[in-house]
């Protein structure tokens, strides 16, 4: 039996990587066999991701560091500019970046040129992050209900509140949807589409003139 707050599944399918609340990681054959142990980080492990090309394991932990390790367990790298707990990380389709999500309110790029951008808006536990499908725009949800819409080179596309405290978001496969899961257990289906978006709610509709001055 597994037990961990987060788990996630390489591409191929043969491997699955869960973070435990001993602050472990364990990479599992699907036979449900432990191949691997490492004793990953000082605290629980709230998210753990593959890179779509499976060399990569991403973690994050509430101890506010996020660690890359390769596929067969050794460390890469730890990363420390989060100050607070890491709630969510996201990997971009290409494998060549990745998003963390952060109680300290903050959004991080992270690229393989090694240059890191950072998204601060409104300073609000940021509690999910997701790519779309080509790895273009990175949603962010807020325990405040805000979903933030970015491009990957960190500019602000579209905001939108929501009544909900979201807890995780992502894309639908074409990226014409956004979905949302909030505290209470429900899920949200958000429309993409401009034109659409513009009769569905006046507070859409104030965010996007907000953000489209000129429009």
């Amino acid at each position: 039996m597994l037990e961990g707050s987060a788990f996630n599944f390489s591409p191929d399918g043969k491997m699955l990587a869960s973070g435990s609340l001993d602050n472990s990681i364990k990479l599992w054959q699907l036979q449900d066999l432990p191949i691997t142990h490492i004793s990953a980080h000082e605290s629980w492990i709230n998210s753990i991701s593959f890179s779509p090309d499976g060399q990569t394991i991403a973690s994050g932990s509430i101890d506010g560091t996020i660690k890359l390790w390769k596929n067969n367990g050794k460390l890469i790298k730890t990363l420390t500019e989060h100050t607070e707990d890491i709630t969510k990380i996201s990997f971009s389709p290409d494998s060549k970046m990745f998003a963390s999500s952060s109680k300290d309110g903050e959004v991080k790029i992270w690229k393989s040129d090694r240059k890191t951008i950072t998204l601060s808006k409104d300073k609000i536990e940021i509690t999910s992050v997701s790519f779309n499908s080509n790895g273009t725009i990175l949603a962010s949800s807020s325990i405040d209900g805000t979903i933030n819409l970015w491009k990957n080179d960190g500019t602000l596309i579209l905001t939108f509140n929501t009544d909900d405290e979201i807890r995780s978001i992502g894309f639908s496969p074409d990226s014409q949807t956004l979905v949302t899961g909030n505290k209470k257990g429900s899920l949200s289906l958000w429309n993409l589409n401009i034109d659409n978006l513009l009769t569905q709610s006046y507070t859409w509709l104030q965010d996007y003139f907000k953000n489209y001055p000129q429009s």
